[in-house]
């Protein structure tokens, strides 16, 4: 009898656990919208623009969302932070799968840290869309979305399930992606061998190694906790 209770229990646990982890990635999307709306609004009150990151003040997409440091595309060099300007909790930014490769990481899931370049992403993408605070071509640690500038907002990524080819295998996930160029940044398949995106456009949705391949925007996926899977463009 425990022999057949044991049986049935492992021929269950696998089903059990999938879909267990389908459920995570429900909750995944619904994260991944609440942060690309809330991006939307952030950039309606800011010019047209969406932070990605800008390394000599230390602000990051998720602390301008979040009220955690400046808010205000404007401001230079805030000092003090906006009372009462938090877009959404910061609890969002923390997929429900997610294992951080940072123990005090400031979010789980990834915003991309490098230029969207290249001739077949401009041409899809826009021309400098992604610019500096000052204007112009936005570098790595000074990079914001000009929204209006973009042509495909809807299948441009804002935020996703990320990690590296370092980070992988350890099943862990890292906070930004590099969408161009030959990185070992890129997205983290985990719920069931799909990666959550939420896109520039509001839009969010699970997506597996044929979809992103699709999407022509991310470089590398991750899978299975393995090295690089596939190059997706």
């Amino acid at each position: 009898m425990i022999a057949i209770i044991t049986i049935l229990a492992a021929m269950l646990l696998p089903a059990l656990n999938s879909a267990r982890e389908n459920a995570r990635g429900i909750s995944c999307v619904n994260q991944l919208k609440q942060i690309t709306l809330a991006a939307n609004q952030y950039e309606t009150d800011n010019d047209g623009m969406i932070l990605s990151i800008h390394n000599a003040i230390s602000m990051r997409m998720s602390y301008a969302l979040t009220g955690t440091r400046f808010t205000k595309y404007s401001d230079p060099a805030p000092t003090t932070l906006e009372v009462g300007s938090a877009y959404l909790p910061h609890k969002v930014f923390f997929c429900p799968s997610a294992n951080p490769a940072i123990a005090d990481a400031t979010m789980t899931y990834a915003y991309p840290w490098k230029n969207y370049s290249g001739d077949e992403r401009v041409a899809m993408l826009g021309e400098n869309f992604m610019m500096s605070s000052t204007g112009g071509v936005g570098a790595w640690n000074d990079s914001y979305f000009h929204v209006k500038m973009m042509k495909n907002p809807s299948n441009t990524p804002l935020v996703l399930d990320g990690t590296t080819i370092t980070y992988a295998p350890k099943g862990q996930n890292y906070y930004n992606f590099e969408p161009s160029g030959k990185s070992s940044y890129g997205a983290n398949c985990l719920h069931n061998g799909k990666a959550g995106i939420g896109f520039v456009a509001g839009n969010a949705q699970l997506s597996n190694l044929s979809a992103l391949k699709k999407s022509n925007t991310i470089q590398y996926a991750f899978i299975d906790h393995a090295s690089v899977s596939t190059a997706v463009y």
